[in-house]
């Protein structure tokens, strides 16, 4: 007999794991494009590509934070 499932298992682990690698590449790729799309046209290299990644990177990280206080919400660790 199978041993139950429980919250929080190796699947939930892999999709949360999944979800934090689409939040952190897809908003710094997106800055990258638009931003080599803003100096193709301004002529403005490097500076949109640098300033959108880095605006990527701000928005990945406030997207990772806030999944994290979210799990950690619903999943609180007690003393061991």
């Amino acid at each position: 007999m199978a041993a139950p499932r429980t919250p929080g298992g190796a699947r939930s682990n892999a999709a949360i794991l999944g979800q934090v690698g689409f939040m952190v590449a897809v908003p710094i790729a997106v800055g990258a494009w638009l931003g080599q799309k803003l100096d193709e046209s301004a002529g403005t290299a490097p500076w949109g590509l640098l300033g959108l990644v880095f605006l990527g990177m701000a928005v990945a990280g406030f997207g990772v934070a806030m999944m994290l206080r979210r799990y950690m919400a619903e999943n609180p660790v007690g003393p061991v």
